[in-house]
Parts: structure tokens; C-alpha cells; sequence
């Protein structure tokens, strides 16, 4: 093979393309190679001729007419690159990863979002493979004057290596990713306040502690809530960890015998597969379960949190919200105390995990619970096992304040005779009757309800006499 020079014709012309053969089943075939307009080389394309002039005059008539460099060898700019990306129905790398299960419509809206916010205003003109990595250096910094965080700058950097990553090694369109050279910004957070424990700031932390949850959830909810549905709700976040979505998109077929099936979600895409795409059983307390139980039989079988039966939505993320912050208004957390600890919905994940750990509940367990999955954990944990997560049940009951299933109180028998000196009360006899299945008394002693002891001292009922034993 040997490139010819198309000799004879006008400078402009010979440098505009060259000629060369090879030898194909059918004969000598001519080749050309054009140039683009920074003279580099494009790849060889055949013109269909057998002889050296009717290969130069096809050259020529394509030059003519401006299409000796193909169209599909000219380079879009990002902007007609990005046209049509991060949509299902458009976008070849978008239906490949939908395909395979892998995107999410939310995360296909943010990236379009991304896309049309950050990186086409600054590369919407310039040619893909024109861009460098000190161009990408450049950009990235700059999302920073604008005010962005680092790890917002980041996204819009991972969203868009992967278009480049597609350009380069799907389309061809560049030779390499300019990507490959150019990294992340680094974290938010301070190092010295990641890495020194002594200095965090409890205050700060996104969770609330068990004794303002108890105040949430009192004996009478209306104490605290305007609407049951919202105090069935936030309790069964705080015993589960699930997310609001999840949450708004439980419906009553998934409300099982001690636990809940957490399949869908629910959100401004409507009502979908979960976060994860994995669904997980979460165990649930006798009284959630009782909670939940009342309002699927006013409501339906259909969504669980609705504010009328049979409607075809759940209550709104907004007025869920609203009614979180207004309750921990109402147990004494103002406002600004709740954006200074950082108090939201999602908080309630960040409680129930660290209540299970805190009470020693196994990470693969914690995982499995809240839907942070490993490999490991996925085998383990296939199908729900109740009986593997008694502790998880027994710890569900305690934060909530619940006497374990199974255990009535025993009545407090109080003697006749008591003596009072200078107001105080001396209870001279507290006999309780406990079962033979143990020999621990301070087991049973936690059983006795001390609230009727409580009732005769303050003079608002008459105690038990018990009668003396023979002897």
C-alpha cells in the first residue's frame, strides 16, 4: 500500500486529501484520507474506483461539495453531543443502563439537570474532542466561585466523565478521556474535624435522644399531633429507619404479623421501586403493628397514610414535614434548635441506626434492616426470618417504652395499715404473686404497677387490705 499525490491540481487541493490502493477480491481499489482543519489525519475511506483518475475525480467532486471529510468523521461540539442525553427515549447510553436495571428516573432528572446548569454553559461551543484536562481543571474550580459545595462540584463531575467515558470508548469520538487525568475536588468536612472524635459536637448530631422521642409519643398522641396517621407515621420511622418515601408508600398488603414488607416508594415520580431495588422485611413493635392496624381499617387497602379513606395518594411529603417540625415545637425544640442540631424526617434513619448499634445489634443485621446491602449480607438475609431478630424486636418494644408481649403488670396489693410521719409513706407490705416459671424476684418486680401504689398515697383510691396469713 502507498499513498499517491494527487498531482497535477491546485495546492489547495492537493493538500485537502491524499490517495492510496489496496488490493481487494474484486480488483486494486483506490483509498483516500482527508484532513481535518488542524491537518490531522482522519481515517481512510474508499472511493469505490479502480484507477487513479477516476479516484481523483471523485475526490474532487466531493470537495466541491463539501462533503470529502464524512459527516460522521466531523466532530460535534458538547452542546450537539449533549442533545438528547439523560433521556430514556434518546439517549443510547441512558437505554443501555436502563436495561440493565441501574438508573433511576430521579437520577436521570438530576443529571439532565446538571448537564443544563453546569457543564453546557461553560463547553456548550467548544468541540468534544477539543476538550482538556486543564479545560475540565478549569471548569471544575469554577463551579466553586459559584458557590457550589465540593460535593455538588463533584457530581456534575462524575455526570460528566461518564458522557466523555461514553464519547471515547462507545463512539469513538475522541481518542482518550481527558477525564482520566483530572481529580475530584476533596471532602466539605474539615480534617481535622473528621478524624479528632473528642472534638465533634453531640449537640450537632441529627438524631434525638430517647427520652424527647418518648415525649413525641405519648400515651394520648393528641397531646403532641394534630393527626393520628402523622403520629403512626414518625413512630414507625423511628422503629424502622424507613425512608419517607418508603414510608408514604406502604400500603396495607404489606403490613404483616410483626413486621412490614418495604417494597415501594412513593415521591414526585410517583409510586415506584425503592431507593435500592432490593425490598427487605423490617420487624415492628405489637403496638405500631396494632397503630397500623387501625388505620388500614379506616382507610382501605390501599396506601396506609392518607388523609381520606380509599384515596388514591398518600398525605403529602410537605405536610409530613411540617408536622414533624411543629411536634418537636411542641416537646420544647424550637425551631432554631432544630436547624442547629440538623433535626429533619431523615432523621429518623439516622436514630434507629445508631440505636441498634449502640445496643450492640450486628452490622449485617443494621444493613439488612435499613437497606445498605453487602454481598455477604444479601445471601444471609434473602428471605425474612423473624426469629433472627428477636433482639431487634425486644429493642423496638424498649424504645417505645413497651412492656415485653407476654407480660401483664400484677396488681399491687397494698396493706391496710400504713404509717405516715411528716408526709411520708411507709409501705409496710408489697406482696406479689409471681409465677413458678422463675426463681429471679427482681424479674417480677418489674412487673408490678406501681401506678396503683401511687393512687393510695396521693388519696385517689382505697388500698387492699390482705388479710394475715395463719400463724
Amino acid at each position: 500500500m502507498s499513498a499517491i499525490p494527487a498531482k497535477g491540481f491546485a495546492m489547495r487541493i492537493r493538500e485537502s486529501y491524499s490517495l492510496y490502493h489496496r488490493k481487494t477480491a474484486a480488483g486494486l481499489v483506490y483509498y483516500y484520507q482527508a484532513y481535518d482543519e488542524d491537518g490531522r489525519r482522519l481515517c481512510g475511506h474508499s472511493t469505490g474506483k479502480m484507477t487513479l483518475s477516476a479516484a481523483r475525480e471523485y475526490c474532487n467532486q466531493l470537495l466541491k461539495a463539501g462533503k470529502l471529510i464524512p459527516e460522521k468523521e466531523q466532530k460535534p461540539t458538547f452542546g450537539e453531543f449533549a442533545r438528547g442525553w439523560w433521556d430514556f427515549e434518546t439517549c443510547q447510553y441512558t437505554k443501555s443502563r436502563n436495561a440493565r436495571n441501574t438508573l433511576t428516573q430521579r437520577y436521570v432528572n438530576d443529571a439532565a439537570y446538571t448537564v443544563k446548569k453546569y457543564i453546557k454553559p461553560y463547553f456548550e461551543k467548544t468541540r468534544i474532542d477539543l476538550i482538556t484536562d486543564t479545560m475540565i481543571d478549569n471548569w471544575l474550580l469554577s463551579l466553586l466561585d459559584l458557590g457550589l459545595k465540593k460535593s455538588t462540584a463533584n457530581n456534575a463531575y462524575n455526570i460528566f466523565r461518564t458522557m466523555l467515558t461514553y464519547a471515547c470508548r462507545k463512539l469513538r469520538l475522541i481518542p482518550s478521556n481527558p477525564f482520566d487525568v483530572v481529580q475530584k475536588l476533596g471532602s466539605d468536612k474539615n480534617p481535622d474535624e473528621e478524624n479528632d472524635e473528642d472534638e465533634i459536637d453531640l449537640g450537632k448530631m441529627s438524631v434525638l435522644t430517647l427520652e424527647e422521642l418518648r415525649l413525641l409519643f405519648p400515651e394520648n398522641w393528641e397531646d403532641v399531633w394534630t393527626k393520628k396517621l402523622y403520629y403512626v407515621l414518625n413512630k414507625l420511622a423511628a422503629c424502622t429507619g424507613m425512608r419517607l418515601g418508603e414510608l408514604l408508600g406502604l400500603k396495607a398488603r404489606y403490613v404483616c404479623n410483626g413486621y412490614v414488607y418495604v417494597r415501594k416508594q412513593f415521591d414526585s415520580l410517583g409510586y415506584r421501586n425503592v431507593k435500592t431495588k432490593k425490598p427487605r422485611y423490617i420487624p415492628i413493635p405489637r403496638g405500631v403493628e396494632d397503630d397500623l392496624r387501625e388505620l388500614i381499617a379506616q382507610n382501605g387497602e390501599g396506601f396506609v397514610f392518607v388523609l381520606r379513606p380509599h384515596a388514591a395518594q398518600p398525605v403529602s411529603r410537605a405536610s409530613v414535614t411540617i408536622e414533624y417540625h411543629r411536634a418537636l415545637e411542641k416537646i420544647g425544640i424550637p425551631r432554631e434548635v432544630q436547624s442547629k442540631r440538623g433535626l429533619h424526617m431523615h432523621s429518623w434513619r439516622h436514630f434507629f441506626n445508631a440505636f441498634l448499634l449502640m445496643e450492640n445489634i450486628t452490622d449485617d443485621k443494621v444493613m439488612a434492616l435499613t437497606g445498605h446491602s453487602t454481598k455477604q449480607m444479601k445471601e444471609r438475609y434473602t428471605h425474612f426470618d423473624g426469629s433472627k431478630f428477636t433482639d431487634v424486636k425486644a429493642l423496638q418494644e424498649k424504645m417505645i417504652d413497651r412492656k415485653p408481649e407476654g407480660l401483664e403488670p400484677a396488681p399491687a396489693q397494698i396493706p391496710g395499715q400504713l404509717s405516715a410521719s411528716g408526709g411520708a409513706v411507709t409501705i409496710q407490705v408489697l406482696n406479689v404473686v409471681a409465677p413458678s416459671d422463675t426463681g429471679d424476684p427482681m424479674v417480677w418486680l418489674e412487673r408490678v404497677d406501681f401506678s396503683a401504689i401511687a393512687d393510695v398515697v396521693n388519696g385517689r383510691k382505697e388500698p387492699v387490705v390482705m388479710a394475715e396469713s395463719a400463724g
